[in-house]
């Protein structure tokens, strides 16, 4: 889900930073970035405070009348969904925006004088040609999403359960330690295959896309 998400908001945000010219571009990338310059656990907190029952989110909801009470959003699934995909999102945009920009500008205009529309030529042109970056988008955030351990941990409740947090609560808190070293094992195996394994959906996407 958080993957899902995460390459939902950043390839449309990546499209509208690529084409922009080199001071603006700057500007979008650095926007983007800036959360991050921020400590993690700051970050946390700051979307804790957003999220809760009586935070701004929940205060513009009810004020707009689309809901009667809060949202459920903090210490369940959509605040963790929430807080993992604000971190992981800036990553993705700056590998998308980079494959966008391998593009070259002139594929486009020359799909378009030869009859193809702008769906036409981003389905046929675009999308194809940016397929590897997607692809390393999603892996790069499936893993960040795989070890996720703050967001799960302080946004979520027992029930949001990732392999990080389990190998801390069965590390530290119940003093199991194998259990907390075969969870160990296997993030780093599951990390590990995604890894190895990144570059077949490259050539899958490629093959359903078809010729650019």
């Amino acid at each position: 889900l958080v993957t899902t998400l995460t390459l939902v908001l950043a390839y449309p945000l990546a499209l509208a930073i690529s084409p922009l010219g080199r001071r603006a571009k700057t500007l979008a990338l650095a926007a983007v970035m800036l959360p991050k310059l921020a400590n993690l656990l700051v970050i946390v907190y700051g979307l804790e405070l957003l999220l809760g029952d009586s935070g701004p989110l929940n205060r513009a909801v009810m004020f707009l009348g689309l809901s009667a009470q809060p949202l459920p959003l903090l210490h369940r699934l959509p605040g963790v969904l929430i807080g993992e995909t604000y971190l992981i999102l800036p990553y993705a945009v700056l590998v998308l925006v980079a494959a966008l920009d391998r593009i070259d500008p002139r594929l486009v205009p020359a799909a378009r004088g030869l009859g193809a529309g702008p769906l036409g030529a981003f389905v046929r042109v675009t999308l194809p040609l940016s397929v590897p970056g997607l692809t390393l988008a999603a892996t790069i955030s499936l893993i960040w999403a795989l070890g996720a351990f703050i967001s799960p941990y302080l946004l979520g409740s027992p029930q949001e359960l990732t392999l990080a947090v389990d190998v801390q609560k069965q590390t530290f808190e119940n003093l199991n330690w194998p259990r907390g070293a075969a969870d160990a094992m296997l993030m780093l195996v599951a990390i590990s295959l995604c890894l190895l394994s990144y570059r077949i959906p490259a050539r899958y996407l490629r093959r359903l896309a078809g010729p650019s």
